[in-house]
């Protein structure tokens, strides 16, 4: 009940898919003690012995593929990863040879020794060696603090199964004698109290932490990471572990060998498969970054990458050519020098609300070029997150807008003189159509004298010519976009 509880308000369905596998395993567990309690008189002999490790081993599978369903990946990683099917079925293939190993075999060979549960306890405790493992390294593999605390109380029940199958193992081999009705007991009790701990913990709020981790799966080389790997060796360290000690007996060795050899060559096929898959994974991966580089090598927006503390780590070809520094020059530099020196402080406060998680678009200021010239630039300023979400660095993209900005202020310049220019037809017309006017009246009069007359000429001329200037203004188009000249 507790690991189904609220299973349905997760939104994230490989998690629905992890709780779900975790409440089939421990639904065995408990059909098991229903198997138990009514049929006690079964579980001695061979048959019902080979079904209750059949069930057992059905537990272990559930909890086996919960671990490869990685749920603190980003979701839809399986999907996305052609490999994992890999792990899945080798998974499943390492268990049923656990199963061949420990129980088929000895039911077979030496069903005395199989009846004593002592072969079947070391399967189990197998299986929960192999569980720890399995959880402290998906622990170690998430960076995200929610799952990583998951997947250690996950690795604190498995360890607390193997103290109880280890109890068991003692008490069957006769080596250990202990009897019910003892504060012992409550032992028994342990792993169950961690998994409905830890199906609690899963709707914990953990501050600061994303619930989901934003990882991808990074595809290493065969040796490192890959499950299979992990199944292929177990077998034989097992196997010559076992019989070294001298636990196991030698009537099933042979057969015993046989399978340890046809698992070791069907998991290793199948690790050389998936490793294939992976290296044609990987040349599409770099396919991709040089791709990906190649578009921001030709942008012609200046593309910088730095730290959370400003040193500039990536600088393609635009920003050499806009800033006038070469790569090999600013590589590791700080970015205020690009900054000039007599800043208001808005360039470092734009800075320190990115570094917060904020983003600013088209951000328009002025920078400062490798020979002390200022530049108007157009900044947008991202934070680079990780595979958790963590900010690890800022992303700066520039467009120098310098000369768009003097094109403007042409722009505005050609519009006050356009203006100007109306204002000064209007404010001229009505005075000088007076003046003309006037002239005439004075032309009229008989009893001016010559030099009066003279000068009234050379006043009708100057206005003749005013009016005539103004009769070319009136034919320009003063909404027309191109500049005025000769004014």
């Amino acid at each position: 009940f507790a690991l189904s509880f609220r299973v349905r308000e997760i939104a994230q369905s490989e998690e629905r898919r992890f709780w779900g596998c975790l409440t089939i395993a421990f639904g065995f567990l408990l059909v098991l003690e229903c198997f138990y309690y009514f049929f006690p008189a079964v579980r001695k002999t061979p048959t019902g012995a080979v079904a209750i490790d059949c069930l057992y081993l059905m537990f272990y599978l559930s909890l086996v593929l919960a671990s490869e369903i990685k749920p603190h990946l980003k979701p839809g990683w399986a999907s996305a990863d052609p490999a994992h099917r890999f792990d899945a079925s080798g998974a499943a293939l390492f268990v049923f040879g656990l199963l061949v190993y420990f129980v088929l075999i000895p039911s077979s060979v030496n069903r005395n020794v199989y009846e004593t549960f002592v072969p079947s306890m070391y399967l189990y405790l197998a299986l929960d060696l192999f569980l720890v493992v399995r959880f402290v390294y998906l622990r170690r593999a998430s960076k995200n603090q929610r799952w990583r605390t998951l997947y250690g109380w996950l690795a604190v029940t498995a360890a607390l199964l193997g103290g109880t199958d280890l109890l068991d193992c003692l008490h069957y081999a006769k080596i250990l004698d202990f009897r019910s009705g003892t504060l012992l007991d409550m032992f028994w009790f342990m792993p169950f109290l961690a998994m409905v701990a830890t199906a609690r913990l899963r709707h914990y709020p953990f501050p600061g932490q994303q619930r989901y981790a934003e990882e991808t799966p990074l595809r290493r080389p065969l040796w490192r990471g890959s499950a299979l790997i992990l199944y292929v060796l177990i077998f034989p360290i097992f196997h010559f572990a076992f019989y070294f000690l001298g636990v196991l007996d030698s009537a099933s060795r042979p057969a015993r060998g046989i399978t340890v050899l046809s698992l070791m060559v069907v998991l290793g096929t199948m690790a050389f498969a998936q490793a294939l898959v992976l290296e044609r994974n990987n040349r599409a991966l770099q396919s991709d970054r040089l791709r990906l580089a190649a578009i921001v090598e030709s942008s012609d927006d200046a593309i910088i990458g730095t730290t959370m503390e400003g040193k500039i780590l990536s600088w393609n070809s635009a920003a050499a050519r806009i800033y006038g520094y070469s790569a090999q020059e600013v590589l590791g530099s700080p970015f205020s020098i690009l900054i000039p020196p007599d800043d208001s402080g808005e360039t470092p406060h734009i800075l320190q609300q990115v570094r917060s998680g904020k983003r600013v678009d088209h951000h328009e200021t002025v920078c400062l070029r490798r020979d002390k010239q200022r530049i108007d630039v157009s900044l947008t300023i991202s934070p680079i997150k990780d595979s958790t979400g963590q900010i690890t660095g800022l992303s700066a993209i520039a467009r120098d807008i310098t000369e768009q900005k003097r094109a403007l202020i042409q722009e505005e310049r050609r519009h006050v003189a356009q203006k100007m220019l109306v204002v000064l037809m209007h404010e001229t017309y009505n005075p000088l159509t007076a003046i003309l006017g006037n002239l005439s009246l004075l032309k009229s009069e008989g009893d001016m004298p010559v030099s009066a007359r003279e000068s009234l000429k050379d006043i009708e001329e100057s206005a003749h010519r005013i009016q005539s200037v103004q009769l070319e203004l009136k034919k320009l188009d003063l909404a027309d976009p191109r500049p005025v000249t000769g004014i």
